[in-house]
């Protein structure tokens, strides 16, 4: 599973859409920019499906576009994906792994450990994967999502 890149070439931007680091709340903020053809959906997942491009192609652009992404302190991030995907509801796909609804934190931690090399979902893909095409390094800003209490 490939992480998510969208591209506005009427903006020259393009975004390397990060889960489990506030994406849906960046992609809702950016929706001014997309094409006004474009339906209008609530999820706005949904919304940016005809904006998608491959990472080779970003690679490709890079020199033409800004490239902006948003990265999460990889703690924080697994802490997320364990509440939301795992403990709260089970998203399906994982259960492949050996996740399974209300399993402890430390066990959660402990199979993603083992398997995270195998572990083929974007919530657990690191920072590193998403934001590199071979040694180069794609986003031009990598913005740090924080919660502040």
């Amino acid at each position: 599973m490939q992480p998510l890149y969208y591209d506005i070439p009427a903006y020259k931007i393009s975004v390397i859409a990060t889960p489990k680091c506030a994406n849906s709340s960046i992609l809702d903020l950016l929706r001014p920019l997309l094409p006004s053809e474009l339906p209008h959906k609530s999820n706005p997942h949904h919304m940016w499906g005809p904006m998608k491009i491959s990472k080779e192609r970003i690679a490709e652009v890079k020199l033409d576009r800004f490239v902006l992404a948003i990265g999460r302190n990889p703690w924080a991030r697994t802490v997320s994906h364990y509440e939301d995907k795992v403990n709260k509801t089970l998203h399906e796909r994982l259960h492949q792994y050996g996740f399974y609804q209300g399993m402890k934190f430390e066990e959660y931690l402990k199979v993603l450990s083992d398997k995270f090399n195998k572990i083929n979902d974007l919530h657990v893909a690191s920072h590193k994967e998403m934001f590199h095409s071979g040694e180069m390094l794609l986003p031009d800003l990598i913005l740090r999502q924080e919660r502040l209490k």
